[in-house]
């Protein structure tokens, strides 16, 4: 239900919601170098819009795959329109059994799609009841065709509020979404500065050997604000991200920052953010490769008065689990950005946990350690190296400090 790529004035409302991967499902987000699901155009100066999609679901070993921009999406207005206004409703998109519904949109304009050069036009469209069952196949590729309901792509100062609810992928079913050259799924256009966006993702969760992967950037991560905003102030939280069961979390942040990471230039913006529930039970594996690609919730690397103030809750590995972090040529999890020269964070790591012949490892430096400041704040802040001992029995005796 994309906007037209030219519209300069479209508002859009989006929420994400209940992105769910079950039973040996697959969910993998590249998000950028293409633009992903519900993100606003790359360089949309003014445009407003509100959508909404629900019910995209895939069960029984189905596939949905979105690849957004390169071909706009389903339906996606015409990419000349300036001033088209469109609400459009696709009802009854079903595959089952085996089926295999594929949309190849633009170059060639989609289903509902107006006229390809119609500057005024406006149109009321609705798509809902997107299904894809028993190993049915269910395919977009959208941008080099834009995705599915994103704006314009020329749009600069876009304010965007985004939702999507009711992502299921459920036995042995892969939903893959290659956002940008598709930015990812909430991501505000990388080149406007002034936008203020709010994003909330909640319920990710991969059980049962199921496999969740973000490579955010040069794909930059789900609710990244866009890479050269530098005033854009916002407010993300990432609740239940859960790996059970012989899962696999691994999140490669930057050279593609890292899923709630502020624009990597951002000189003055202010965030706070709070990751809870990162939980990885069963013999999981949950690792952070964070710089050189910065960490989940740092703040971006070229900030210099940046603050802020990130809190990371109830961090379980359990059952032979094994929780890693290699933080610098990666700075750590919540480490602030490695060439800020004023920046005053507070960050607390509550409940780091990993019990029964799990494994906890802290490669610290050449990679600074979990909560370190950056190297270059080393005369600001003096920290303390920790290395987590590999019995029990040490562990209950303490931690060795050097």
């Amino acid at each position: 239900m994309s906007p037209p790529p030219t519209a300069s004035t479209a508002k859009h409302h989006v929420t994400a919601s209940n992105r769910i991967n079950s039973q040996t499902s697959c969910h993998r987000l590249q998000p950028y170098q293409q633009p992903n699901i519900m993100s606003p155009p790359p360089n949309v100066s003014t445009a407003k819009h509100h959508v909404t999609a629900s019910k995209l679901i895939n069960s029984h070993t189905s596939c949905h795959r979105l690849q957004p921009h390169q071909q706009p999406n389903i339906m996606s207005p015409p990419p000349t329109a300036s001033t088209a206004r469109h609400h459009v409703t696709a009802s009854n998109r079903i595959n089952s059994q085996t089926s295999c519904h594929l949309l190849q949109t633009h170059q060639r304009p989609n289903i509902m799609s107006p006229p390809p050069n119609i500057s005024t036009a406006k149109h009321h469209v609705t798509a809902s009841k997107r299904i894809n069952s028993h190993t049915s196949c269910h395919r977009l590729q959208t941008h080099q065709q834009p995705d599915i309901m994103s704006p314009p792509p020329t749009a600069s100062t876009a304010k965007d509020h985004v939702t999507a609810s009711n992502r299921i992928n459920s036995q042995t079913s892969c939903h893959r979404l290659q956002p940008h050259q598709q930015p990812d799924i909430m991501s505000p256009p990388p080149t406007a500065s002034t936008a203020k966006h709010h994003v909330t993702t909640s319920n990710r969760i991969n059980s049962q050997t199921s496999c969740h992967r973000l490579q955010p950037h040069q794909q930059p991560n789900i609710m990244s604000p866009p890479p050269t905003t530098s005033t854009a102030k916002h407010h993300v939280t990432a609740s239940n991200r859960i790996n059970s069961q012989t899962s696999c979390h691994r999140l490669q942040t930057y050279q593609q920052p890292n899923i709630m990471s502020p624009p990597p230039n951002s000189s003055t913006a202010k965030h706070h953010v709070t990751a809870s529930k990162l939980i990885n039970s069963q013999t999981s594996c949950h690792r952070l490769q964070t710089h050189q690609q910065p960490h989940i919730m740092s703040p971006p690397p070229t900030a210099s008065t940046a603050r802020h103030h990130v809190t990371a809750s109830k961090r379980i590995n359990s059952q032979t689990s094994c929780h890693r972090l290699q933080t610098y040529q990666q700075p750590n999890i919540m480490s602030p950005p490695p060439n800020v020269s004023t920046a005053t964070h507070h960050v607390t790591a509550s409940k780091r946990i990993n019990s029964q012949t799990s494994c906890h490892h802290l490669q610290t430096y050449q990679q600074p350690d979990i909560m370190s400041p950056p190297p270059w704040l080393i005369s600001t802040f003096k920290y303390k190296r920790i290395t987590v001992v590999s019995t029990a029995e040490e562990l209950v005796r303490g931690i060795r400090f050097w």
